[in-house]
């Protein structure tokens, strides 16, 4: 059956070739307006059209109304229509060379007089391919490089972050000091603790040997010198990405740097949107923009999709990242 657009009444008819038809409900149109050939269209701001794709179709058509959607929420900002937009979010996993493959991908043509838009959620990662990440969005852009922080991007997210001309952020958005991790821990947390023993072996010195003979046995002094270069070459990622950008806040490069990478004292910490404007100046911190909105909405339906994948995919989760989702099961 060809579908019908448009409304009618029940005292409404139809015709076809010149004939006259049985008049058609509003209800009944509104059904076959919702049918595409033998395919249904899906309204996914609608948790029952959601689910229902999740449970009817293949991941393959999933995955294509997903993509579908998020244009479709795209289009609808004046801000982002005309641009380049890509998401990176994946809030299960760290950002490795994978992530700089996809991104690059989707915006390895550059288009004319186009801004770059990036909507990020990232827990962190490596900051090898959250440095080139950020380097390729430089190269790529034609326009403005547009950061967009709906939720969280803490750590090398941040660091991915200082590349761009604009970061746009809101109530929701985080920020967070980049200090690289080793087997789960912050490098930094090394230094510190070395601090720790010698504060207390001073204090109490009768401990002194005890605890020169457990650093002797636990620590290897090429480690913990390889710790404080892991933490430099985070500061000289932050300073290469940060000496291009106009500097709006009056502050030196390394300071702000410095801030980033050595200043914070817990890796989870908040950098809110009060603070990044501080640090960063207005010029690249934008708060509550039309891009911030438009990121807040894409990372919702994302939210509420990997929650849907999750009851109904037998514990998948998902990322969305450059132009194409993924769902995968976490390895035990």
């Amino acid at each position: 059956m060809k579908a019908v657009t448009g409304s009618a009444t029940e005292n409404e008819s139809v015709k076809n070739d010149g004939k006259e038809l049985p008049s058609l409900t509003s209800a009944v149109l509104s059904d076959i307006d919702r049918i595409e050939g033998s395919k249904k269209i899906y309204d996914l701001s609608l948790a029952e059209d959601l689910i229902d794709l999740l449970k009817k179709e293949d991941n393959s058509r999933v995955k294509k109304e997903v993509s579908r959607h998020i244009e479709k929420l795209i289009s609808a900002c004046d801000e982002a229509r005309d641009h380049k937009v890509v998401l990176l979010y994946d809030p299960n996993n760290s950002i490795t060379r994978w992530h700089a493959e996809r991104i690059y991908k989707a915006i390895q043509e550059p288009v004319d007089g186009k801004d770059l838009i990036l909507i990020l959620r990232s827990p962190g990662g490596n900051v090898e391919p959250a440095f080139l990440i950020s380097k390729i969005c430089i190269r790529c852009k034609n326009g403005k490089f547009k950061v967009v922080v709906p939720a969280e991007a803490k750590s090398a997210a941040t660091l991915l972050s200082l590349g761009a001309d604009e970061i746009h952020m809101g109530g929701m958005s985080e920020l967070g000091p980049i200090d690289p991790q080793i087997d789960g821990l912050p490098v930094l947390s090394i230094p510190h603790a070395l601090e720790k023993i010698a504060y207390l072996a001073n204090k109490y010195p009768k401990s002194s040997s005890m605890f020169a003979e457990y650093l002797s046995k636990a620590l290897n002094l090429k480690i913990i010198g390889y710790y404080d270069r892991v933490t430099e070459s985070a500061a000289q990622y932050a300073q290469l990405l940060l000496r291009r950008k106009k500097d709006s806040s009056g502050k030196p490069i390394a300071d702000i740097a410095a801030k980033f990478t050595t200043h914070y004292k817990d890796h989870r910490f908040v950098i809110d949107v009060d603070d990044a404007k501080d640090i960063l100046g207005e010029d690249v911190v934008k708060e509550n923009s039309s891009l911030y909105f438009l990121g807040a909405n894409i990372v919702s339906f994302l939210n509420s999709l990997e929650l849907a994948v999750f009851l109904h995919k037998n514990g998948m989760k998902i990322s969305y990242v450059g132009n194409e989702c993924e769902f995968y099961l976490e390895e035990n």
